[in-house]
């Protein structure tokens, strides 16, 4: 207990060391590379939700990138043709992505991992070809501009604060989960699932909740893209 709250406190430090390094960088550094450094933040959390399914439950999730997507076409629709505000089409988006994932991750886990890998590069391609055709109200591969931020980030600097901000907050969250049971059930059926079935959990189910956390946080990531472009 004494090494883990140890480790907790040595993690603590050095994430706000970090965001300390990353704050005095944006702020010294010229307008395109705190821009720079803002695309690279928002992606390391897709990545990171990513590797929630590859790195720690040992899923293969080939076309993560269609909740990437989801949630800033969700975002941005919502808030454009919907008129809803920066919050609400925050949290629409979200929605969409957890509704929509769902649905896929119940059908794409019916099957051993090859299946799940196939029908969800599946998925993944399927989305792209929808948001490709309808031109009227996708805007077909030109996409759609006029995306907003919110008022208090509407500079380089910061919105990149902004989203220094929503991605810790986001880090926090998933290290919450990885190192709670659930996170513990995880790594088992990374190891072995034959095994964890045997101890009479259900592992399409965890399998399942992995899956949709892990399409939370992409749409995060996702909505952050709409608004940086």
């Amino acid at each position: 207990m004494a090494a883990q709250r140890i480790y907790s406190v040595r993690s603590g430090l050095l994430a706000l060391a970090m965001i300390a390094v990353l704050s005095i960088l944006a702020a010294i550094l010229p307008e395109h590379r705190s821009e720079l450094i803002t695309r690279m933040l928002i992606m390391a959390l897709f990545a990171t939700s990513i590797n929630m399914q590859v790195g720690y439950a040992g899923m293969m999730p080939l076309g993560q990138s269609q909740f990437f997507g989801l949630g800033a076409y969700a975002f941005g629709l919502l808030c454009l043709k919907g008129g809803l505000s920066l919050p609400l089409g925050f949290a629409g988006g979200l929605a969409a992505s957890i509704v929509l994932s769902a649905m896929i991750g119940y059908l794409c886990l019916r099957g051993d991992s090859l299946t799940f890998a196939l029908l969800h590069l599946a998925f993944n391609i399927l989305l792209v070809t929808v948001a490709e055709k309808w031109i009227s109200f996708t805007g077909g591969d030109q996409g759609f501009t006029g995306v907003a931020r919110p008022a208090i980030s509407s500079g380089p600097f910061g919105f990149y604060c902004f989203v220094l901000v929503v991605v810790v907050v986001c880090y926090l969250l998933i290290a919450m989960v990885l190192r709670s049971p659930f996170g513990r059930v995880m790594q088992g059926l990374r190891e072995n699932e034959e095994r964890i079935r045997f101890l009479g959990i259900d592992s399409k189910r965890f399998q399942f909740a992995v899956f949709i956390f892990s399409s939370f946080f992409s749409a995060v990531a996702g909505i952050l893209w709409a608004m940086l472009q």
